[in-house]
């Protein structure tokens, strides 16, 4: 059942739901936050990993706070920590080389207290410096997910 529920799923989401059941079976009392850029862009991924996983929807600061998965976007999360951070929209029209969007990313990166993790579905943003726009990360050591590249 669950094979089918993934054939709906783009490529990328598919990835991003592989890689946040790996993250969850290792550590099964993690909080996992994936942040996007913005509530609407929130609600498209809660949607679309649902079809794999549990998923809370935390928007107007409705946090849970316990281990699980948690979709939330960039405006929700300033001040707040968790133990792994997925930004799953890190490319070039979430953030753009913009100032607002240069704040919104440290935002988004700074929420990590054990592993960040950036994916992208496009070219990556121009604020992630010394990346090649066009060319995927390189895996980690050990495999997925990769090491993020460096922040400007």
């Amino acid at each position: 059942m669950f094979k089918e529920r993934l054939s709906c799923i783009p490529r990328h989401e598919q990835s991003l739901l592989e890689a946040l059941q790996q993250i969850a079976r290792e550590d099964p009392s993690a909080s996992i936050t994936v942040i996007a850029r913005s509530p609407e862009a929130a609600r498209v991924h809660a949607r679309t990993l649902r079809h794999g996983t549990a998923a809370r929807l935390a928007l107007d600061g409705a946090f849970e706070f316990r281990p699980g998965l948690t979709i939330t976007c960039v405006p929700e999360v300033k001040g707040l920590e968790f133990d792994y951070v997925i930004v799953p929209d890190a490319n070039a029209s979430a953030y753009p080389a913009l100032e607002e969007a240069r704040r919104a990313l440290y935002v988004a990166v700074t929420r990590a207290t054990h592993r960040l993790v950036l994916a992208t579905s496009g070219s990556w943003s121009p604020l992630l410096h010394g990346r090649d726009a066009n060319r995927p990360c390189p895996p980690a050591p050990g495999g997925w997910p990769p090491d993020p590249p460096p922040l400007r």
